[in-house]
């Protein structure tokens, strides 16, 4: 698949996606619906995408938390901040603790959707009950602040 995509040939991309269904499910993880959905993407081909990024969050590890942020990014690159938002409450919903890098990664999600109402709320929750502090996070949300001339609440950060 990822030779096709890199020659930009949607149909044997699609066509090995197909072969690899047919010839066993199991291999169809969440990584290969991945790989189908950053094609289309690169390709412009949006609905496809949504729809590949449908089929992945149907056959993903509910306990893979790389899956989640792939789906977080990739909703990003597709400027669709309501998946964002939902799959940010799955993610919550799925395991009791929310780590760090996951914090990260949603707090990026938002910067890139210049969403800076829901990066300081998602920021102000990570605040409120971290058990190990990652400068990270605040570096994004001062970076945000700065692309957006807020430099009063960069400061205050």
């Amino acid at each position: 698949m990822q030779s096709y995509a890199c020659q930009n040939d949607t149909e044997r991309v699609e066509r090995i996606y197909h072969e690899t269904l047919e010839s066993d499910v199991a291999l169809c993880d969440w990584t290969i619906c991945s790989n189908l959905a950053a094609h289309y993407i690169k390709a412009g081909l949006d609905e496809k995408a949504v729809s590949a990024l449908k089929k992945l969050e149907s056959v993903m590890d509910s306990s893979n938390r790389e899956s989640f942020h792939y789906l977080m990014t990739t909703d990003t690159n597709l400027s669709n901040a309501t998946e964002v938002n939902r799959v940010w409450d799955s993610l919550k919903t799925a395991f009791q603790l929310t780590t760090n890098i996951s914090y990260l990664v949603m707090l990026s999600c938002l910067r890139r959707l210049k969403d800076l109402e829901g990066m300081e709320r998602v920021f102000e929750e990570w605040d409120s009950k971290y058990t190990n502090y990652d400068d990270r996070l605040a570096r994004t949300v001062i970076n945000a602040y700065l692309e957006h001339d807020r430099l009063e609440d960069a400061q205050a950060l």
